[in-house]
């Protein structure tokens, strides 16, 4: 989130109201996850950011402006009903934010149906600008096309030939995944296989080596393949981090 948004958005959401009234008013929710995962890199960080755009430069556009928030705790269900309240009830003219691609799209089919604005500045996924693309809807920051692509051209240019997707199973991770094997494919690597784990971190083993077992994989990759994804999964589960692997774990690493 940022001040340079939030003064674009402003004039956005207020337009259809200037030609009425000398002083619009206008009504932000700021949609984002304040309880788990995306707390930290956004969550209440935002919403404060938000409120600091609307009292440096609302006055200065002759906007009257509010700022609500609410946390969607990383649910469809949960932002879309949020969402849809907003916008049909408490009079909310935009939603901004949006970290979790797949709420964003949930919140993206309700801003055009209801001819709202949405601003995904949190969400990643490139659909927001692709097939699921409105005119009510501003793509803000990153998307998956740029990291997949980007990423995975400059791994491969580092010898990075083979490659193994353990991706967040959510429309995020597999949209980027996607547009990283697309990458991959284009400039003639492989992609030995690729299994979905749950966007959320955890320290139990299993998820990990169900991950990489070669019957969950789309592709079946090759014993050494294999055996190189359980190493690195070990050193993953068992430490978290590099500084405390062990020897045999930071081998797999080298």
């Amino acid at each position: 989130m940022t001040t340079r948004s939030l003064c674009g958005a402003l004039l956005l959401s207020c337009l259809p109201s200037l030609a009425f009234a000398q002083t619009a008013a206008v009504k932000i929710g700021v949609l984002n996850d304040q309880s788990t995962v995306y707390a930290d890199s956004q969550g209440i960080g935002s919403v404060i950011a938000a409120q600091f755009a609307v009292d440096d430069y609302a006055g200065k556009l002759g906007v009257k402006a509010e700022v609500v928030s609410a946390d969607h705790q990383n649910k469809v269900d949960i932002g879309a009903t949020i969402a849809r309240n907003w916008y049909e009830v408490q009079g909310v003219d935009m939603v901004i934010d949006l970290p979790n691609s797949a709420v964003a799209l949930a919140v993206n089919v309700l801003a055009r149906d209801l001819n709202k604005v949405l601003i995904g500045s949190g969400a990643g996924t490139a659909d927001l600008t692709g097939k699921s693309c409105t005119p009510n809807t501003i793509h803000w920051t990153y998307d998956t096309w740029e990291l997949g692509h980007g990423f995975a051209k400059a791994i491969f240019a580092r010898g990075g030939k083979k490659w193994f997707f353990i991706s967040a199973d959510y429309a995020f991770g597999k949209d980027l995944e996607s547009n990283a094997a697309d990458e991959v494919t284009a400039l003639g690597g492989q992609v030995l296989g690729c299994a979905p784990r749950p966007p959320a971190l955890t320290p139990s083993p299993s998820p990990m080596r169900a991950a990489i077992s070669p019957t969950r994989s789309s592709r079946r990759p090759s014993s050494a393949s294999s055996a190189k994804c359980e190493c690195r999964a070990s050193c993953f589960r068992s430490t978290m981090s590099r500084r405390s692997a062990s020897p045999r774990a930071r081998a797999c690493w080298a």
